[in-house]
């Protein structure tokens, strides 16, 4: 049974961090789950005076079971507590699931066509067939904004909650589909849909216009509105992030990788979830995609003058000069960021000019080396601080 193999997944997860026995039995007293996968289907356990039973009684399906837990502290009751709930949010999603999943399904299967094409002529016109078919436009521009789910660290449990939350989190990814597609930005040309375990993709359909700067703006707004609407999760943290904006359907694959790229640069470079931005992140987009002759003519041979006896890159003098540059060449702002003396910075953007031949302060062009090379580091060594 789907529940049975349920909760045995969650106890399994369990058993790593509880140092006690967990039993599930059903109505005829049957082990049907538990921390000892061994013990299922027996028909006898030994409650100790340590030990509590509690009823798993929430519907039809489990009148009757019961749950066995070797510990009678507020543990234990938290624990079931958390067993309990979420087996119900488990329930819930799987019902809701078989309801909506004609719905559901449909939007899906127009994203998962969009973006894993075989022959594009071919599969071009199938798809025109299925938007026409749900009442969309195929001669709007669109553009795709990606939403990320990243889980938040639960900070009351010593549990790793991809257990007992996975069900809660398939309801709030659930609710969250819908809470996007009632966004005021939105409207029926719009397409919503589930993609992977942890993304949502909006396919956002715009009017054509000639003033393109117009629809980057709005999509900043629409992207900052549907953070707002989420924000409220406490289960999980978000990222948006959104591509270019093409015309042709066949093109709307390179707007999620774009999205994707931008991204995948945002948890290296931005702590903070929320929106991505291309403003956020223009210089680290740039370093990610520079023609090997702008890395092999100026970024490497910057990294190799800046190399110790040792073989390995003096990452301090080089944060010092990325710093230096961030903060518009301010010498106090550069000293505060890096809680150093004001003039242990000057003496190291010093140290910097003499062995690389770049001064950030004279000339552009060194300062925005500077600054590529300490993001390609970053890139390319993520182990180096």
């Amino acid at each position: 049974m789907l529940e049975q193999e349920f909760l045995q997944k969650l106890l399994e997860n369990m058993a790593g961090t509880v140092p006690f026995t967990i039993h599930i039995l059903n109505e005829a007293d049957v082990i049907i789950a538990s921390t000892k996968p061994e013990r299922i289907n027996e028909t006898t356990i030994h409650i100790t005076p340590e030990g509590m039973v509690y009823s798993l009684d929430v519907g039809p399906t489990t009148r009757g079971w019961k749950i066995v837990i070797g510990d009678n502290s507020n543990y234990s009751a938290m624990l079931f507590g958390v067993i309990k709930s979420s087996y119900e949010a488990f329930m819930e999603v799987y019902v809701a699931g078989l309801h909506d999943l004609r719905a559901v399904g449909q939007e899906e299967r127009i994203v998962k066509e969009l973006f894993y094409r075989g022959s594009p002529y071919q599969e071009e016109i199938k798809l025109i067939g299925h938007l026409k078919r749900a009442g969309l436009n195929v001669g709007q521009p669109r553009i795709v904004i990606l939403i990320e789910f990243e889980n938040k660290a639960n900070r009351y449990f010593n549990i790793n909650l991809d257990l007992g939350y996975e069900a809660s989190a398939e309801t709030i990814k659930s609710n969250v589909i819908e809470t996007i597609k009632e966004n005021r930005y939105l409207t029926s040309q719009d397409i919503v849909a589930r993609f992977g375990d942890n993304q949502i993709v909006v396919i956002k359909a715009f009017l054509n216009v000639e003033d393109i700067e117009r629809i980057y703006l709005a999509t900043d707004r629409i992207c900052q509105s549907i953070y707002e609407d989420l924000e409220s999760s406490n289960i999980f943290a978000l990222r948006i992030a959104y591509g270019n904006i093409y015309r042709n359907l066949s093109d709307l694959v390179k707007s999620y990788e774009e999205a994707q790229t931008i991204l995948s640069l945002g948890k290296t470079f931005l702590p903070k979830t929320g929106l991505n931005t291309w403003d956020d992140l223009l210089i680290e987009y740039s370093a990610a995609n520079l023609p090997p002759v702008i890395v092999d003519r100026l970024v490497k041979p910057t990294l190799n003058k800046l190399k110790r006896k040792d073989g390995t890159v003096d990452m301090e003098l080089l944060h010092v000069a990325e710093q230096f540059v961030d903060e518009g060449l301010n010498l106090g702002r550069t000293a505060l960021k890096t809680f150093l003396h004001r003039n242990t910075v000057t003496g190291k953007i010093e140290k910097y000019k003499s062995i690389t031949g770049l001064d950030p302060t004279s000339s552009f062009q060194h300062a925005f080396i500077t600054k590529l090379a300490a993001v390609y580091v970053r890139l390319n060594y993520p182990g180096i601080k």
